[in-house]
């Protein structure tokens, strides 16, 4: 029974978010993240000085700009061409910033 519940609420979840996952699934990706976890299981255990390195060697991997991985649940894009990235940082659509950035002590004014 409870098998049956788990199962429904990830079939429910999954097709709630199906078109995010459609068109995450179109971008390139960086090789060698696991599945589910992405690259989240380089980073357990480290402080933020590792953190950083290895933060650092899975975005600065060659490939096309843009790229994404997944680190844990959080679905990330890699910008690599600085006409991309203006495009992105002067869109509207783009002004507040992820929680990643509160979990990293990262927040504005600091």
């Amino acid at each position: 029974m409870i098998l049956l519940v788990l199962s429904t609420l990830i079939l429910l979840y999954l097709w709630h978010y199906r078109k995010f996952y459609i068109y995450a699934s179109k971008l390139p990706s960086v090789e060698g993240g696991l599945p589910i976890v992405g690259f989240a299981h380089l980073l357990l255990g480290k402080n933020n000085e590792e953190i950083y390195i290895e933060m650092n060697k899975i975005t600065s991997s060659p490939g096309p700009s843009p790229r994404s991985f997944w680190l844990g649940p959080m679905f990330m894009i890699i910008i690599d061409d600085p006409m991309q990235l203006q495009n992105v940082l002067n869109s509207p659509k783009c002004i507040d910033k992820p929680s990643l950035y509160e979990g990293l002590g990262m927040k504005k004014g600091n």
